[in-house]
């Protein structure tokens, strides 16, 4: 669900999206690399919200976000399972999110939104199909979309508030 809806703010917040997030991204990642697992996992959990938040914020939309953070919980539970299921170091966790930091703003919209994918469920046996299924539905929600965040409707463009 998280990486649905940060694929779908990538694709809203395209025009927003430049070297300045990156820099922003890159400076909390600095912070992470001096904590220590299963110590700080608090700490890297906070960072990994907010890199993944300003993304997010971008959209430029209110319920977008409120949505996105209502899962905040949740995934604060499953990253130390997803840690020790991976036997990921810190040093791990910084190169995936580097990763992310260095191709969502220097790529098309599709391929950012396919790179935070891909940073959500990487490695899983179905990782690959997992992808492709939510990029199928990124995409339509995508050509529903005007790029001023109306949606399509028939030949009408009604504006809503994502």
């Amino acid at each position: 669900m998280r990486a649905l809806l940060e694929g779908f703010a990538i694709r809203l917040g395209w025009p927003r999206i430049d070297d300045a997030l990156a820099t922003t991204m890159e400076t909390l990642l600095a912070g992470m690399k001096t904590y220590r697992i299963p110590d700080d996992f608090p700490r890297i959990i906070r960072i990994d919200l907010a890199l993944h938040r300003l993304i997010v914020e971008r959209a430029g939309s209110p319920l977008l976000l409120d949505l996105w953070a209502s899962l905040n919980g949740q995934l604060g539970a499953l990253i130390p399972l997803a840690v020790e299921r991976s036997h990921a170091s810190v040093e791990d966790l910084v190169v995936m999110h580097q990763r992310l930091i260095d191709a969502v703003p220097r790529a098309r919209p599709r391929c950012a939104a396919r790179n935070d994918l891909d940073h959500y469920v990487r490695g899983g046996p179905d990782a690959d199909a997992l992808t492709l299924a939510i990029e199928r539905v990124l995409g339509t929600l995508a050509k529903r979309t005007a790029p001023s965040g109306a949606l399509m409707r028939g030949h009408k463009l009604q504006t809503r508030e994502w």
